[in-house]
């Protein structure tokens, strides 16, 4: 029972923490956000109460040598274009995933509970904009030292409009907040189930005018989708009536019209997420041998090279550019079983699109530590944990028979 709470809170913690300290970092400590040295402490609190234990992990073993070894080939081609801080950044954040809290009991169906104050947050910050109030976050709080460097924490919904997306009042930028209310949004239908909270969830996705809850959202829909088991014709009916709807807003919608158009504009939020990064890779390779290729550029050099473009890299594109395609394979194998042993059926796509897609996650600190709650505070409820379960009940009554 001690255990029990024990764990409850930390988890607890975890939580009001990832959600609350976003935008904080350690003052001229090379801009490292508070969350990273708030979930360490968390970490060895869970080691040192017995609540967590140590779980060894082969294949992201092999991924932190195909990046030791890396480096060490960088240092030796272009030691002054690599980040030695950041290649250590990636060991010590990915730590993390050797940590397994015993018996979680389904903790992440407690996430709604402390999302819906940041929710309601951010639908205050847009009813204030609405009745002529200015808008607020924590950086009316924080100095601006305390505040995390190279973000949008917010911004116009058009330009010169004066309304500003909403963050939920901590979290790093709109993107996030939409983010997290799809997350929320997703954990709550599979559990509790309480509508006001759903509703409350839609709005906070709204206010953010961010479509990146929307793609979390898409993902977790075509995950359903693809287990269910209805026939392949009322698949096929569903598939028209789902693609029908979302060009008909889209086209009768100019805010939705100009958002699509970003792809195209050159430093546009959606061509430096979604464009870029694989325009400056490709910039990269032509100036790669087949070394460079397989064991990439160094760490940090995604951040130091001028590549042609503004971009904000995801995961695999920065595992390509700095570690090569050795590192990466291994990291996406990694990522895929984990997620596919480890999450919720309904969590399994939109984990991978967030990792992968809708945030530069590769050392971000925020997102990582997002997966890990979602993966490792929650018991397995898939098919594949029933089935194993089921063979060795049924091994151990065959023993019991001889």
């Amino acid at each position: 029972m001690k255990n029990s709470k024990i764990l409850n809170a930390l988890f607890t913690a975890s939580i009001f923490s990832l959600l609350a300290f976003q935008q904080i970092c350690i003052p001229e400590i090379s801009n490292i956000p508070i969350i990273a040295l708030l979930f360490s402490l968390i970490a060895t609190a869970l080691l040192a109460s017995k609540t967590a234990k140590l779980k060894g992990d082969k294949l992201l073993i092999v991924a932190y040598f195909l990046a030791i070894t890396s480096y060490m080939i960088s240092v030796i081609e272009s030691p002054d274009k690599i980040s030695t801080l950041s290649f250590l950044y990636f060991l010590v954040i990915y730590l993390i995933f050797f940590i397994s809290p015993k018996n979680p009991r389904q903790l992440i169906s407690k996430i709604p509970n402390i999302g819906i104050l940041f929710c309601l947050a951010g639908i205050g910050q847009s009813l204030f904009q609405s009745f002529g109030l200015s808008f607020y976050d924590v950086r009316n709080i924080f100095p601006e030292d305390f505040i995390l460097a190279g973000y949008n924490y917010s911004y116009e919904t058009n330009y010169g409009s004066g309304i500003y997306k909403s963050n939920g009042f901590t979290l790093l930028e709109p993107s996030f907040f939409s983010q997290f209310l799809a997350i929320f949004f997703i954990i709550e239908v599979h559990n509790k189930k309480r509508l006001h909270f759903l509703a409350a969830f839609s709005i906070g996705i709204l206010t953010s005018y961010s479509g990146t809850g929307f793609m979390i959202l898409g993902s977790w829909l075509i995950g359903l989708f693809l287990t269910s088991s209805i026939g392949l014709g009322r698949k096929l009916i569903i598939i028209s009536f789902a693609t029908i709807g979302p060009l008909t807003l889209f086209l009768t919608n100019e805010y939705l019209l100009n958002r699509i158009a970003e792809f195209n504009n050159q430093g546009s939020s959606a061509h430096i997420r979604f464009i870029a990064p694989f325009l400056n890779y490709f910039n990269l390779l032509g100036q790669l041998d087949i070394l460079g290729v397989m064991f990439g550029a160094g760490p940090g050099i995604s951040d130091r090279m001028q590549l042609g473009n503004q971009a904000n890299y995801p995961a695999l594109i920065k595992a390509l550019m700095e570690y090569g395609v050795l590192f990466s394979l291994t990291y996406l194998a990694w990522w895929m079983i984990t997620i596919k042993r480890m999450a919720q059926p309904s969590l399994r796509l939109p984990i991978f699109t967030l990792i992968f897609i809708t945030s530069g996650s590769f050392l971000q600190p925020l997102t990582l530590f997002t997966a890990w709650i979602l993966l490792f505070f929650s018991e397995p409820t898939n098919q594949d944990a029933i089935k194993s379960s089921q063979s060795m009940h049924n091994e151990k009554l065959r023993l019991a028979q001889r």
